[in-house]
């Protein structure tokens, strides 16, 4: 077990005295006030050297503080080294192995583990960077640099894995998962956000190293998931998941609230004219209307609101008419 507000001195024996009040829960919400090292003048240098943990520990060790522990918030990647360095010492195993038989195994996550520049992975995906001159390959870490702060791969299966993992009950008990998702300064929890807009909540984050950027978000309430990693350097994973989140829970949210009664849809079934060559035939299946253009694919019709659907795939939008007798029209062509 591990004392939340225990000093990291109690897993760093040479913590310097100004870390007296550096505790693991500090550390997990970036409150501890420990710079960041991948921001230090020199880091562009030392990045491509291979370094031990306690040497990595070192490059940051006897810097000033940001800010008195609790007393702000600042993302750092040190504080994460750190945390790395705990549980090590707890669980008395490497980083690498402690990940991979108390969470990627039980989980299923074949596709995942702490990252080695000498390691062949198959289908491993390349990084690049954006340029003047267009796209040119990302600059190299060593991958004894991340730690904890960021040095896996994985797979957007493999992470759905974890997501289900986390949020089913598998890896914590409610009491944790919900210290876990509990924001403690400026939305920010136990490495994630949480943030709550218009009666919806998101937790997510996003994080991103030379030649990778990445978004994974969860809605609680729906049960669902966005996950995008992108190997091009730049905001794209972070809009297209945020889009796609934004997506998924529009269409959860029109199946929820506007879906018609089942004997409503009949109203809609037919054959209707385009040109005289085409036409959309709209018919139900498995409980929900469909329409399928002349020499398509069926495509699903999500309702949002009164006769009003929209296309799954497209997003444009289908509007049936009703005349004064309440039929719907045109009239089916036969």
């Amino acid at each position: 077990m591990v004392d939340m507000d225990a000093p990291v001195k109690t897993w760093v024996p040479d913590a310097p005295p100004a870390w007296d009040q550096v505790t693991v829960r500090r550390l997990l919400a970036h409150t501890a006030g420990v710079p960041n090292f991948t921001s230090f003048d020199d880091f562009q240098s030392q990045k491509t050297l291979p370094v031990t943990l306690d040497g990595l520990i070192a490059r940051f060790r006897d810097h000033p503080l940001d800010f008195q522990p609790g007393e702000g918030r600042k993302y750092s990647n040190s504080g994460y080294v750190l945390l790395t360095a705990v549980i090590e010492k707890a669980s008395g195993k490497s980083y690498a192995d402690f990940l991979s038989e108390a969470l990627f195994t039980p989980l299923g996550m074949s596709d995942s583990g702490y990252d080695s520049n000498a390691a062949v992975l198959p289908r491993r995906a390349s990084g690049y960077a954006p340029s003047a001159k267009g796209v040119v390959n990302a600059d190299y870490w060593d991958m004894s640099i991340p730690q904890g702060a960021g040095g896996l791969y994985s797979t957007t299966h493999d992470l759905l894995k974890w997501e289900q993992g986390l949020f089913g009950g598998r890896l914590l008990s409610p009491a944790s998962l919900a210290l876990l998702t509990t924001p403690v300064r400026d939305q920010y929890a136990f490495g994630v956000f949480v943030a709550k807009a218009q009666g919806q909540t998101t937790i997510a984050h996003s994080g991103g190293l030379d030649g990778f950027n990445t978004y994974m978000a969860y809605d609680p309430d729906r049960h669902m998931t966005v996950i995008v990693l992108g190997n091009l350097n730049g905001p794209a994973p972070d809009l297209l998941g945020a889009s796609l989140l934004a997506f998924a829970r529009d269409e959860a949210g029109a199946s929820e609230t506007t879906a018609p009664a089942p004997d409503t849809l009949q109203d809609y079934i037919g054959v209707y004219a385009l040109t005289p060559t085409s036409s959309v035939t709209v018919s139900v299946e498995n409980g929900k209307l469909t329409s399928q253009a002349t020499g398509q694919d069926a495509i699903a019709l999500i309702p949002q609101s009164a006769d009003v659907f929209r296309q799954s795939d497209a997003g444009a939008e289908a509007t049936f008419l009703r005349s004064a007798s309440g039929a719907v029209t045109p009239d089916p062509q036969p």
